[in-house]
């Protein structure tokens, strides 16, 4: 099945940055890990399978693979929990409301991860290697960066931006990130806009079948996105 113009658009940018990661100081390593959190926080399957797939072929560890996951569940979490504040502040409700359920330490340490560094340790200089703590300490940063742009949650991505400068992410790895971040975002949009089109024709054709009195027969889902 062939792409969407958005996405064959998308596919081309993607392509036209891929050496400047590596410019930048993004390691390939540190750049699947993003790849991930942005795709699972875009919710785009097809993507995050793809990434998951890179960010192993690419010799990632399964810890930082499965906090990548979290950070990028955590911060669809955020996003959602952010907007319905926004919309209930401006409804002007003033009821509680259960907060919405995001990873926390306790929730990450029984799923075999950390806050910190997404395997059950810490990474606190005293404890981890200084070159361990401070990869850690990016891959997190970078993929919290990306996670929070691909679901444009503004009041995440500043503390993701706050957190990057603390974790010596340049501006111009700031920028990569935030490109990389837009093209996951345009093919997960490539896969709906894939699915309502086929959902078009297929409302087309059973208007046609029902003037020519035919049962109507819609084709199978084109994406398990």
């Amino acid at each position: 099945m062939g792409i969407s113009e958005q996405q064959e658009e998308a596919l081309g940018r993607y392509a036209a940055i891929g050496d400047e990661f590596t410019e930048a100081g993004i390691s390939i390593v540190e750049k699947e890990v993003a790849a991930v959190a942005i795709s699972v926080a875009a919710g785009c399957r097809p993507c995050t399978l793809y990434h998951l797939r890179a960010a192993r072929e690419c010799g990632t560890g399964d810890a930082a693979i499965e906090q990548a996951v979290r950070d990028g569940l955590a911060a669809r979490h955020e996003a959602a929990s952010s907007m319905q504040d926004f919309c209930e502040e401006k409804l002007h409700r003033s009821q509680a409301r259960e907060p919405a359920r995001k990873p926390d330490a306790e929730t990450n340490a029984k799923e075999g991860g950390s806050a910190d560094g997404g395997n059950g340790r810490s990474i606190d200089p005293s404890v981890a290697a200084p070159d361990q703590a401070s990869q850690e300490a990016r891959a997190r940063a970078l993929s919290a960066l990306g996670a929070a742009a691909a679901v444009n949650c503004t009041p995440g991505l500043r503390q993701a931006l706050d957190n990057a400068v603390s974790a010596g992410i340049s501006l111009r790895e700031v920028e990569l990130i935030g490109r990389l971040a837009a093209f996951i975002r345009a093919m997960a949009a490539g896969h709906v806009d894939k699915m309502t089109g086929a959902a078009r024709e297929a409302a087309s054709e059973d208007k046609d079948k029902e003037g020519r009195g035919e049962e109507n027969c819609r084709p199978p889902s084109p994406c398990g996105c």
